[in-house]
């Protein structure tokens, strides 16, 4: 996937509240919702000049320079490495093809908008309402996923449409009934749901130190490529 197909699906799926555009980057704003919302990213070729002039206008606002370098993306690495950024949270991107084998009848359900207790779910995995807030803005169709284990709410997932792909977001599952299938069963229902939908694909972005949720694509036969990594500065400026 190029790096401009990429960005398409996240700011459609995942959406920052502000974007402008500086120096030759697109630069996004959102607070505390989180570093995919708030990195800067290349429109094209780099210069020193433009990147002068992004982090210039990333500082104006307040706030450290974070910029998104996506695969194949070398020239706009080896500036900012030579600046003394440093990588950060390196990502896969997952491709699912659709249709998967479907979850278990009645153990998920795809609705919007999210209940309170997959507020409560996402809350007690670290998702607040900066990021809520995310998931609202995104284009329809858009939809959450509730999982319930016997009656009891057990995960909960965010995902959106941009063309013939989906992407799952905010997946999160109870402390207390993880290994047993409820994460399987909520990428299982997103994929039913994308396909209702018209996408051929679902996708996922998975830090590479998740090995639970990478080990979990694998069994369901995904495909695993880098998708990007962000460079912080690490330096005051």
């Amino acid at each position: 996937m190029t790096p401009a197909a990429l960005s398409e699906i996240l700011d459609a799926t995942w959406p920052a509240s502000a974007v402008g555009r500086s120096g030759g980057f697109t630069l996004r704003g959102d607070g505390s919702g989180g570093r995919r919302v708030s990195a800067a990213t290349a429109d094209g070729a780099v210069t020193e000049a433009g990147l002068d002039e992004a982090e210039t206008a990333m500082r104006a606002e307040g706030r450290a320079p974070l910029f998104m370098v996506r695969e194949g993306e070398i020239a706009l690495d080896v500036r900012l490495a030579a600046r003394g950024y440093e990588i950060a949270h390196p990502t896969r991107l997952i491709r699912l093809d659709i249709p998967l084998a479907p979850p278990p009848p009645g153990i998920v359900h795809a609705h919007w908008p999210p209940l309170a207790i997959q507020r409560d779910l996402w809350a007690a995995g670290g998702v607040g309402p900066d990021r809520l807030a995310i998931m609202a803005r995104a284009r329809p169709p858009r939809t959450s996923l509730l999982a319930r284990a016997g009656q009891r709410p057990a995960g909960t997932a965010f995902a959106a449409l941009s063309g013939r792909a989906a992407m799952l977001h905010a997946l999160e599952v109870a402390p207390s009934v993880r290994r047993r299938g409820i994460g399987t069963a909520l990428v299982a229902a997103a994929a039913r749901w994308a396909a209702r939908h018209g996408a051929a694909t679902l996708l996922l972005l998975v830090e590479a130190g998740n090995t639970a949720s990478l080990a979990l694509c694998r069994r369901l036969g995904a495909s695993e490529t880098p998708a990007y990594h962000y460079r912080i500065a690490a330096r005051p400026g």
